[in-house]
Formats: structure tokens, C-alpha cells, sequence
């Protein structure tokens, strides 16, 4: 009798669990390091946006190219899941953008922006003294 109740609760255990996934960042980086590690930055102004059920893309027109190619109005694809360190851009956003290529498209998430968001009167400094080191 014991080893069916003890059967039934772990069955019932496996049934109800579920797994989770959460949005994680490494160590912050100083805004040199992060700049480092990103493919294109630039200042934007969204101009369009699209969402799919995993994604949204978001176009920008490129105001200020900073580091890396990059054409006048590029789209940045980006999770919307908070678990998936989703990240949404406001209608009205008109900011710095920092995205890096992944199989041939722009690809932004919550770990590359939020240090920004935070703090991006230090990542105008640091891009302006690096442009000043070319």
C-alpha cells in the first residue's frame, strides 16, 4: 500500500511540476566591455514596430551610427518573453541601440539594453572617448 501512495505522489509531483526559465545576465560589464561585445550601437528612432508571439522586430531610423556597419533604417529583432530576457521599445523611443548579429540579423534583448537604460549618460561618454582613440 505505501509503495503505491509513495508511486502515485511522484507521479502527481511530475504531472504538476513544470519547468522554469528565467531571463539571466551575466556580471554587469563597464560600459567599455559592453560596448566591446556588441556588434553595432547607435542612436534611434523607432519608426516601426511588429510583434509575433516569440519576437518583435523593430525598426529604427539610425540617427547617429556609433560602432559597426549599419544601413539608415534597420530592423533589431528581440525576444517579448520577460523570461527569455525579452525587451520592448517604447512607440516613441528615440535612444541608443545596442544589437549584435546572429545568422544575418540584428538581435537585441534585456541584457544588452537594460545597462544602458540605466545609465546612458556613461555609454555617451565612453563612445565619444572611444571615437576620439580612432
Amino acid at each position: 500500500m505505501n509503495k503505491i501512495i509513495s508511486t502515485a505522489i511522484v507521479l502527481a509531483s511530475m504531472l504538476i511540476s513544470t519547468s522554469v526559465f528565467a531571463c539571466s545576465c551575466m556580471m554587469p560589464l563597464s560600459p567599455r566591455q559592453h560596448i566591446d561585445a556588441t556588434d553595432v550601437v547607435f542612436e534611434g528612432m523607432v519608426t516601426n514596430r511588429s510583434k509575433a508571439p516569440m519576437n518583435a522586430a523593430t525598426t529604427f531610423m539610425v540617427l547617429t551610427p556609433l560602432k559597426g556597419e549599419i544601413e539608415t533604417n534597420v530592423t533589431v529583432t528581440h525576444p517579448v518573453n520577460g523570461a527569455a530576457c525579452g525587451y520592448t521599445f517604447a512607440e516613441d523611443y528615440t535612444g541608443l541601440v545596442f544589437a549584435s548579429y546572429v545568422d544575418g540579423k540584428l538581435l537585441t534583448n534585456l541584457c544588452r539594453m537594460m545597462p544602458v537604460d540605466q545609465n546612458p549618460d556613461a555609454y555617451r561618454e565612453e563612445l565619444e572617448y572611444m571615437s576620439k582613440e580612432e
